[in-house]
């Protein structure tokens, strides 16, 4: 059960999951022949995904995983809005729902016009299975009176998961150059729901 007294949840939660990932920060780098070129954060090329024994996606099964995390966000927004005590995390919550419900309607629309369906991997099912355990989590710590920093421990983690992998392993796999230029356009608002996140997780937390 998440507990009011573990503000460090998400980062635990965050270490291991990029320990399985095996992955680290990547940034936008110069564009080359063969597509975008990614760098990590000392400046060092960020290395192929297969090269490090990441799943190689195709456009479709990289907008399954956007979608699957944007639902995933939707369905823990919607149960804070009705849990949360704290007014600053329900509007946190209600602006989850609102932005990430429109961020998959663009996404589809934009893949409808480029005759692009999402497909299914393993790594989609993943994220939806882990997502419901989270939601699973998030249930019992409402039911325990503690639901507003289990919620925002979940966002700590779940945005910068999601920054992780747009950066070392959805962007630098995408070949359609509209769906890259959107990925773009969607991390500038990940990384705020990150920082936004944080800033509640701190206000919430107990003092040490």
């Amino acid at each position: 059960m998440l507990r009011k007294n573990s503000p460090r949840f998400a980062s635990r939660l965050l270490v291991l999951s990029l320990a399985v990932l095996g992955v680290g920060a990547c940034v936008e780098g110069p564009t080359t022949p063969e597509g975008n070129t990614h760098l990590t954060t000392d400046g060092t090329s960020c290395p192929v995904a297969a090269d490090i024994g990441l799943p190689a996606l195709s456009d479709e099964e990289i907008a399954q995983v956007v979608i699957t995390v944007n639902m995933g966000e939707i369905q823990q927004g919607e149960l804070a809005r009705q849990q949360a005590t704290s007014p600053e995390v329900r509007r946190f919550a209600e602006q989850m729902v609102q932005e990430h419900t429109a961020a998959n309607q663009e996404l589809q629309t934009r893949l409808r016009a480029l005759g692009i369906t999402p497909r299914e991997t393993p790594l989609s099912q993943q994220l939806l299975a882990e997502s419901n355990q989270l939601f699973t989590l998030l249930r019992s710590s409402a039911d325990a009176g503690t639901f507003d920093l289990a919620y925002m421990d979940v966002q700590v983690f779940l945005h910068a998961k999601t920054l992780v992998l747009m950066d070392g392993v959805l962007q630098p796999q995408l070949r359609n150059a509209e769906l890259r230029d959107f990925a773009l356009m969607d991390r500038g608002t990940v990384q705020h729901h990150l920082d936004t996140a944080i800033s509640l997780q701190k206000n919430l937390s107990p003092s040490p």
